[in-house]
């Protein structure tokens, strides 16, 4: 039963991806993205195991179409909306931290523009100070109202526990002696962490996270073996796992002249979350598996649809769009149902690729 909600997830999610793809780039653009998302390896692959990779790109994806959707046209339906999806996010897993960066550089770019993502709010004199001022506000409400909702989340779902992370009898502890400088800082850090705190299972969780990362993981890469895996792990990995025909699609979108980059009815949300997702990557502590940056994958599918925006694809385009997803759909269907053993072919494909 659990595979089969992973499965559910997974589907519902493609809906989505068609659904702001045609949005986006219209019909022909939603079909192509609906078809790369289909045929992505590491989604068919991941959406039948029992761990919460899918389940956090679903939340991810959403909150980033969310906040597009606000953006668009502002109000305070559409701002709870989004901060409740990053809330749900967040409680799928710690990485939901990179929403942070996605939603500043969007705004950043809106100002850069001299324009502006505005507040859900009337116009009161306090407001009237200029862009920068009300992008400051709106990034202010997000900082409150999404750990509010957080909070609201959380602690239900962990039947309302009230626990120490730390207990003061396994004093010292190592892991904050590493991070904390000895004096007035460290003597907080032992304060807090050994405070009753509500759902301290998921504050417990990110240290071990932390943790974890420290201490190393064994994980593999050109044929070598390290407990600590390079920085560019991630990117490599995504790389060989990722179809050809898939990279092929994202570069035609990214790279054909067409008009629409501008404006938030534009794709720079899309490469916004993708290169923080990816640029993100560097720095997390556990390099073990791709599904980490899993939640790149839905924003590369609607990319792929930027080129259904051509209003008058010419005949070489058009049996080059349809020439690249049948090849997607041949190459993954070849490897069914061993998904999760996909290589492309510059990586020696799944016979030997590593």
């Amino acid at each position: 039963m659990v595979r089969l909600a992973g499965i559910a997830l997974s589907g519902l999610l493609g809906l989505f991806v068609y659904r702001w793809s045609r949005r986006l780039h219209g019909d022909r653009g939603g079909l192509i993205s609906l078809a790369t998302y289909t045929f992505c390896p590491l989604m068919l692959s991941h959406a039948q195991l029992v761990i919460v990779d899918v389940f956090h790109a679903f939340w991810f994806f959403l909150s980033v179409y969310a906040f597009w959707a606000y953006a668009r046209q502002p109000s305070w339906r559409r701002f709870l909306g989004t901060c409740l999806l990053v809330a749900i996010t967040g409680g799928s897993r710690h990485t939901f931290l990179s929403l942070g960066p996605i939603f500043a550089l969007l705004m950043g770019w809106e100002l850069l523009r001299r324009r502006e993502i505005r507040p859900p709010l009337a116009r009161p004199a306090w407001l009237v100070g200029g862009r920068f001022r009300r992008t400051a506000v709106l990034g202010g409400l997000f900082a409150v109202v999404v750990p509010v909702l957080m909070f609201a989340i959380l602690w239900p779902a962990y039947w309302f526990h009230v626990a120490r992370p730390m207990r003061f009898e396994d004093r010292p502890h190592r892991n904050v002696d590493r991070k904390l400088p000895e004096g007035p800082i460290r003597d907080l850090g032992y304060a807090v962490l050994e405070a009753p705190i509500p759902a301290s299972e998921y504050l417990g969780a990110f240290i071990g996270a932390v943790v974890h990362g420290e201490l190393g993981h064994p994980s593999f890469i050109h044929g070598h073996r390290s407990r600590h895996a390079p920085w560019y792990f991630y990117p490599v990995a995504m790389a060989m796992k990722t179809p050809l025909a898939t990279i092929a699609l994202v570069a035609l979108g990214v790279l054909w002249p067409i008009r629409g980059w501008k404006g938030p009815s534009g794709g720079v949300f899309l490469l916004a979350a993708i290169l923080v997702v990816v640029v993100g990557s560097f720095g997390l502590p556990l390099k073990i598996a791709i599904r980490y940056v899993l939640q790149a994958y839905p924003f590369l599918a609607v990319l792929a649809g930027r080129i259904g925006r051509v209003e008058a694809p010419g005949r070489i385009l058009r049996m080059a769009t349809g020439g690249l997803v049948t090849w997607l759909v041949v190459s993954v269907l070849l490897v069914h149902p061993h998904y999760l053993a996909y290589f492309n072919a510059l990586a020696g494909g799944p016979a030997r690729g590593r």
